[in-house]
């Protein structure tokens, strides 16, 4: 069985999301591969989450550790997913997501079992807005959905190089090749974004496949880490997501140096246009300090981030807070639409069947 059916663990790392969990496991306990180990890391939560998941545990596939004290989320990961778990291939499940299409694992394994330079298999997102129970598919799948989604399977440098167009793959709703995925080193320092890293560098490595089926809800709400970060350091640190595939990419010869810096300021760019934006809403006062470092260290990305016309207009969009409010209430709605034209017009109804 295991040559045919290769062990797969769902890494599932939880901290104090007892109100979701219950959903998550049931939702990876529900997949119909056949060779399933279910890992779940609990860094020590302070709320009902180990009474919910040891409703669980009877379940042979479940394997459930709880961390002695609060490790951080970055070594949790890691420990799940080198000491922990035992599969060649793995993917992950965070604590307040869920699956929704239950051959999503057998359809990721038989992509990469077709084709032996596949190191990962990457299937549709959709994300979930707690507060308004609004859905919404992942932005890079219409970016990709006519290119990457139609082939059997993409060359990784090919996904690389298009990055900083629009970022192609992300942990949810991607199952990857375990020992590769830590051939790279992953869950290091301060980057919040060591997903990406880890992806970058695999597809520097080796190739991909795009699975045009909705699989992953991501729930976005007040605590969820991505989405509440108001600091500038902090994403001045999370910058060796882009910094540590750009070294490997020049070091083991996979792009000219010329290709390669060209790459890392686009990213950048990418990176900042985001990340400056996200200050100016939230918290003005860390946004100046996000961009006097710009401006000392990197003055061509700031200046390219803030010379386009879209920049220019969001800043003064959002400049007032109630229209910067009617702004975001229209984006939903064409947000809505887009979700019309490629699913339903009720946005549960989009994560159905998955299919």
């Amino acid at each position: 069985m295991t040559e045919q059916f290769p062990l797969v663990s769902v890494v599932i790392t939880s901290y104090n999301c007892a109100h979701f969990i219950d959903s998550t496991i049931r939702s990876v306990l529900a997949q119909d591969y056949p060779n399933l180990e279910v890992v779940i890391s609990d860094n020590c939560s302070t709320d009902d989450s180990d009474s919910v998941i040891r409703r669980f545990i009877s379940d042979p596939r479940i394997r459930y550790s709880v961390n002695d004290q609060n490790i951080g989320m970055l070594p949790n990961f890691l420990k799940a997913t080198c000491d922990l778990a035992r599969g060649k291939y793995i993917t992950y499940v965070s604590s307040d997501d869920y699956l929704v299409d239950e051959g999503f694992v057998s359809e990721a394994m038989s992509r990469i079992q077709a084709f032996p330079s596949v190191l990962m298999a990457h299937s549709i997102n959709i994300a979930e807005i707690t507060s308004s129970q609004e859905f919404f598919i992942d932005e890079s799948y219409f970016y990709y959905k006519d290119s990457f989604y139609k082939q059997p399977f993409v060359a990784g440098l090919e996904v690389f190089r298009s990055f900083p167009k629009s970022h192609s793959i992300s942990f949810g709703g991607t199952v990857f090749n375990r020992e590769k995925l830590m051939a790279c080193n992953p869950f290091q320092g301060k980057i919040f974004s060591g997903d990406t890293q880890v992806v970058l560098q695999l597809l520097l490595m080796g190739d991909a496949a795009f699975i045009d089926r909705k699989t992953y809800v991501a729930r976005r709400h007040d605590g969820s880490t991505t989405y509440s970060i108001t600091r500038a350091q902090s994403y001045i640190d999370n910058l060796d997501y882009i910094d540590l595939p750009y070294r490997f990419a020049l070091d083991w010869g996979f792009l000219e140096r010329e290709e390669a810096a060209s790459w890392k300021q686009h990213m950048y760019v990418c990176c900042f246009s985001q990340c400056l934006m996200s200050l100016y809403k939230s918290n003005r006062e860390e946004y100046y300090v996000l961009t006097d470092f710009l401006r000392e260290k990197e003055p061509v990305v700031l200046t390219l981030v803030t010379a386009t016309p879209r920049w220019r207009l969001n800043r003064v969009i959002f400049a007032n807070k109630r229209v910067g409010q009617c702004y975001m209430g229209l984006r939903r709605v064409a947000r809505k639409v887009k979700n019309f034209l490629f699913g339903s017009s009720d946005g549960r109804s989009l994560i159905g069947s998955g299919r």
